[in-house]
């Protein structure tokens, strides 16, 4: 008697076991991120191929992670084209920064009528679901003292690297 008890026992222990295992835990939660990109490409224009220089850099934050690229030509060539996943920590820091410098509060510029030939025109982007702020400029532009916001956003931009 006392046998068939132990394997009662043993047979109910193995199928609490058996249960357990082929049943999974409760599943982890992922974030969800409400997507977002920010960008800046700068470029030299129109110029010979051995002395074209380019910059795009950009930060995309899609429903399930956030990356950062950076793709940079010198001289005609492509010296450095990066991808990284970056962590929401990180994606904060940058974001904050950027805040704190203004680069949500411009309106969607429009290129001039009348563009000067060879001359890039280069541009920030800041876009969420809701709202864009954006801005053109020319790389004489940085040095007007009238330019330091954009100056500032610029260089936080250029200061991100995968």
């Amino acid at each position: 008697m006392n046998d068939y008890v132990l394997l009662k026992s043993l047979v109910l222990i193995s199928i609490f076991l058996i249960a357990g295992v082929a049943v999974p835990g409760p599943k982890k939660k992922s974030k969800s991120y409400t997507p977002l990109t920010i960008s800046l490409l700068e470029s030299s224009g129109a110029i010979a191929p051995e002395f074209r220089y380019a910059l795009d850099i950009k930060i995309e934050r899609t429903s399930r992670s956030i990356f950062l690229y950076r793709k940079k030509i010198k001289d005609g060539k492509q010296i450095e084209n990066r991808k990284k996943r970056i962590t929401e920590s990180k994606f904060n820091q940058i974001y904050k920064s950027l805040l704190l410098a203004g680069a949500d509060k411009f309106k969607r510029e429009e290129l001039p009528e009348q563009k000067l030939l060879g001359v890039s025109y280069n541009e920030f982007l800041l876009k969420t679901e809701n709202k864009e702020s954006h801005f053109y400029y020319l790389i004489k532009d940085l040095e007007k003292k009238n330019f330091k916001n954009k100056k500032d956003i610029i260089q936080i931009m250029k200061r991100l690297h995968p």
